[in-house]
């Protein structure tokens, strides 16, 4: 970000009088708010404050860093919900939604809470729901694959994960690879008859290989 665009934001701050994210859910409490175009806006600062502390307290940095790279953010579905009343987002799923490679539904690409209890079993329920109802697509290892899993919910097999879900290219591996693992305890806890024997592993860009399942109604 250049020098000039620091200060030119800085002089809009210093003249704000008001929180801008409580105009962005104007009351509305536990609905999805799309907050995708509102964390571009200059003088959001304090909504991507917010928003960027409950990636941090979710441990979801990899991709949006720090405060100012989600004015740059490139997802077109960014649901945030206040579940207080108070203006300030409590929960968030975001991703994005392409009737070619998602289907029309939001593939999400992160999600979490501010971790208050409140909060916390809002999130449970709202991702078990969203993917329950079809809304949303899920690719997801550790907590949030042991969330679907506990409730009960089904992950996408073989056939339809290479046919639907081709790039990046997937080596399937059915039970889980690391038996050790958490992700393995817990396909085991939830499924002891190979419910969850569904996984299957992938390179990142990096090199990073990552075993995950996929959760969706399609």
């Amino acid at each position: 970000m250049s020098l000039l665009r620091k200060y030119i934001r800085q002089l809009i701050f210093e003249n704000i009088k008001k929180d801008y994210a409580k105009n962005v859910f104007s009351g509305l409490i536990n609905k999805p708010v799309n907050i995708a175009h509102d964390l571009k806006l200059m003088e959001n600062h304090i909504l991507r404050e917010q928003i960027h502390s409950i990636l941090k307290l979710s441990g979801q940095l990899s991709i949006y860093p720090t405060v100012d790279s989600l004015e740059d953010h490139h997802l077109n579905a960014f649901y945030a919900y206040d579940i207080t009343g108070d203006g300030i987002p409590n929960v968030i799923f975001a991703g994005w939604i392409s009737k070619r490679s998602s289907y029309g539904k939001i593939k999400l690409v992160m999600s979490g809470s501010d971790g208050s209890p409140e909060a916390i079993a809002f999130y449970k329920k709202e991702f078990v729901r969203l993917i329950n109802s079809g809304e949303a697509i899920a690719e997801v290892s550790g907590a949030p694959a042991a969330i679907l899993m506990k409730a009960g919910l089904e992950p996408l097999g073989e056939d339809k994960v290479q046919t639907l879900f081709r790039k990046p290219t997937k080596v399937w591996n059915g039970q889980h690879p690391m038996p050790a693992s958490r992700d393995a305890r817990n396909a085991k806890k939830y499924g002891p008859l190979g419910k969850y024997d569904k996984w299957y592993s992938r390179k990142l860009k990096a090199g990073k290989t990552i075993t995950k399942l996929i959760f969706a109604r399609l």
